[in-house]
């Protein structure tokens, strides 16, 4: 980069700018998943935690950072471990409600209030689960023989998340922008690689012009595209919203079978309300969206810092956009088998987007003291079943 003069002194270099360096192939890729696929589905889906170990483990030893690549050190038995473990606590739950609702009753106020209960701690679990998966991904990741970790209680975490979840609701989403930028920043500052600490101080303000511009441009985009799409099958006949009530009240009487006509009325509602949903629905929310996030990922850049380094995000609305509406696509053509290239898109637009400004000295970098855990992700699995 060229030099930044400074009045009355030498010029003083700049910092210089890195990227990440992602150096996967698809085709190495595709080799992991579809053994994967196969051998997931011998074992009746148990294999899937070992799948993400094998495609987590490749995908990290393919990104460098000053000529060093990254590790990733976690096991498969640990997440399945992990994964039992919650399994086993939720089960007992759900067989603890079963038998207060048939010994007190469905409609007993202590069934009912166990399972509000059950309810309630779900979602609690949900966002301890980020935490703890964080914190288990960052202990099983070294980069030149140092690992990460985060301080700090991911149950803890969770109380104060779930309170600020219960603003989303009360102030019809209108607090997300902030709610979100206080728990990135509760998550980003607990979090350590070796002896240096993650500082983020991601303020919610700049933020609410980009959420208010695509919360209106959503509405906008669903009134034209549903708004369309039904127009547009209504124009040729298939949304016979008479023939449907019809069909109803006849198996209300007659409980007869579906004739031909019937037949193809609800495949074509069935396939108008396809289309509203994905084309109409997702894209409005893709399009709509993207600038909000786009917005949030320079944000959030920005305000980190990490030992002598700081961040900058290029990434654009437009580029934000291809990325989405070009996974969405080739997962739903490909019926799922474009995993890998999505893999490959994802990790390539982090690689060209994210800037990172200064050089790091990895010899000042101490090995983390921070306990890590003995099991895997249990409580993200238990919620989220991803393989990536």
């Amino acid at each position: 980069m060229a030099d930044v003069p400074m009045a009355g002194g030498p010029a003083v270099p700049a910092a210089a700018t890195q990227r990440l360096v992602y150096d996967g192939t698809l085709f190495q890729l595709y080799e992991i998943y579809l053994l994967n696929l196969v051998l997931s589905v011998i074992t009746l889906g148990i294999f899937r935690f070992w799948a993400k170990t094998r495609i987590r483990r490749y995908v990290w030893s393919h990104v460098s950072f000053q000529g060093d690549r990254l590790e990733y050190t976690g096991t498969g038995g640990e997440l399945f471990k992990g994964f039992l473990i919650v399994l086993g606590f939720l089960v007992a739950f759900g067989v603890l409600q079963v038998v207060l609702q048939f010994a007190l009753g469905p409609d007993s106020p202590v069934a009912l209030i166990t399972q509000f209960a059950f309810l309630f701690f779900i979602v609690y679990l949900s966002l301890v689960a980020h935490y703890t998966a964080q914190n288990y991904r960052l202990t099983r990741t070294y980069w030149r023989g140092v690992r990460g970790g985060m301080t700090g209680s991911g149950w803890s975490y969770g109380l104060k998340a779930l309170g600020l979840s219960l603003l989303l609701p009360l102030t019809l989403g209108l607090a997300r922008p902030w709610v979100t930028s206080k728990l990135m920043n509760w998550r980003a500052n607990a979090s350590w690689f070796g002896s240096e600490r993650l500082q983020l101080d991601l303020r919610a303000g700049p933020l609410y012009a980009a959420f208010f511009v695509s919360l209106v441009l959503t509405l906008l985009l669903t009134t034209i595209f549903v708004g369309g799409i039904l127009g547009i099958a209504y124009g040729a006949g298939w949304l016979d919203i008479q023939g449907l009530q019809d069909y109803i009240q006849q198996q209300e009487i007659y409980k007869t079978e579906p004739d031909e006509a019937q037949i193809q009325l609800i495949i074509r509602l069935i396939v108008v309300g396809y289309l509203a949903a994905i084309a109409g629905l997702g894209l409005s929310y893709i399009i709509g969206w993207a600038f909000y996030f786009a917005t949030l990922y320079r944000a959030t850049a920005a305000a980190a810092r990490f030992a002598t380094l700081r961040f900058a995000s290029a990434a654009t609305t437009g580029s934000l956009i291809g990325l989405w509406v070009g996974n969405a696509a080739i997962y739903i053509v490909t019926l799922g088998f474009g995993f890998p290239i999505l893999i490959q898109r994802t990790m390539h637009f982090i690689a060209r987007n994210l800037e990172i400004q200064g050089e790091l000295d990895g010899a000042a970098l101490t090995q983390s003291t921070i306990a890590r855990p003995r099991f895997g992700e249990g409580l993200l699995e238990a919620f989220d079943p991803g393989m990536f």
